[in-house]
């Protein structure tokens, strides 16, 4: 990680060399991937973007460091925030302020306002109907879609692979929910109008 050492070493204008190399790295990886006639995808995570600190930022990263070099196509899959938020905080990884529940909401509804509604797809239908919604999927990114997943998909490795693992694509019973916590999501103005706009299931 050369831009990391770069900062630790004191280097002046650390962020700008950070930037050339990150965007020299995904050049030279791209055109790898692209000389042995495959395409480059990129998992952006956007948590660390939109969910961290005392102000998110107003765009994703990663888009906004290569889309003038890139043709990017994007696809958003998003999981009810109930579920999101009482993950995060069974981990321990709530590194926002005010760390509640709707300002969680808030920061999902910044992230959301930079796609089409038509880039964006949900967690649990995707549960429901895996083999449509994947096929949607790689419509929607101009990939070919392979049937063999089904029988693949446990055995990859992928970057944030970091929540309850299975090798059956299925629903998850929910986390249990603490009296503080309800009471929040019933009260949380940023929760409501994520279900208005995305036709979120709004139900505890």
């Amino acid at each position: 990680d050369l831009a990391t050492l770069a900062t630790h070493a004191g280097f002046p204008e650390s962020k700008d060399l950070a930037i050339k190399i990150f965007k020299s790295s995904i050049e030279q990886v791209h055109k790898h991937v692209h000389s042995r006639g495959a395409k480059l995808i990129l998992r952006d995570h956007s948590h660390s973007d939109f969910c961290v600190g005392d102000k998110g930022e107003s765009d994703s990263v990663i888009i906004k460091l290569l889309e003038d070099d890139y043709n990017i196509l994007n696809i958003v899959t998003l999981r009810n925030p109930i579920d999101s938020y009482a993950s995060l905080k069974s981990f321990g990884w709530i590194r926002f302020n005010p760390s509640t529940f709707d300002e969680y909401c808030h920061r999902v509804l910044l992230f959301l306002a930079q796609f089409q509604s038509s880039d964006i797809y949900f967690y649990e239908d995707f549960i429901s109907a895996p083999h449509k919604n994947l096929k949607k999927y790689c419509d929607c990114l101009e990939i070919d879609f392979d049937d063999s997943y089904e029988y693949l998909f446990d055995a990859q490795k992928v970057t944030g692979d970091s929540g309850r693992k299975g090798e059956i694509i299925a629903p998850r019973e929910r986390r249990k929910l603490d009296e503080a916590l309800i009471k929040e999501i019933n009260e949380s103005k940023n929760f409501e109008l994520l279900c208005n706009t995305y036709e979120l299931d709004c139900l505890i």
